[in-house]
């Protein structure tokens, strides 16, 4: 079922508000995890980001911004590889996740000025999880 247009644009311009919150929160434990914590300190940023993560990807889905959601999905399997270890903390890696980060602002600009991508989605998607 399709929402009203009005209902939609009230929705886009709440899940807009709360996307930069989510991405400003998830920047700063990514610099937090990259400047060095305790194994227990770094746990707990890594799930602070990954709920960020998986918030962003259920609201941008439940609004039909299936490209935010596809690279929130990304981003919450990159942290996912930092906390249990199958990828490192490297400056490569975290660089990718601040990548996801602007991939998926580009995103939410693209739905809201109804354009296409300026980038391969799929090519994103799945070199982000290669390269951790």
């Amino acid at each position: 079922m399709a929402l009203p247009p009005e209902i939609l644009k009230s929705l886009v311009a709440t899940f807009r508000s709360e996307l930069a919150e989510h991405l400003q929160g998830i920047s700063e434990q990514l610099l937090m995890v990259e400047g060095g914590l305790s194994d227990e300190e770094r746990t707990v940023a890594l799930d602070v980001a990954m709920r960020s993560a998986h918030n962003i990807k259920g609201g941008a889905r439940s609004i039909g911004i299936s490209e935010v959601g596809r690279i929130s999905h990304c981003a919450e399997s990159l942290f996912l590889a930092l906390k249990d270890g199958t990828a490192p903390v490297t400056s490569g890696v975290t660089d990718l996740c601040l990548e996801a980060i602007d991939r998926i602002k580009q995103a939410m600009e693209s739905f809201e000025e109804e354009t296409e991508l300026d980038f391969d989605i799929e090519n994103f998607s799945t070199s982000s999880l290669e390269k951790s």
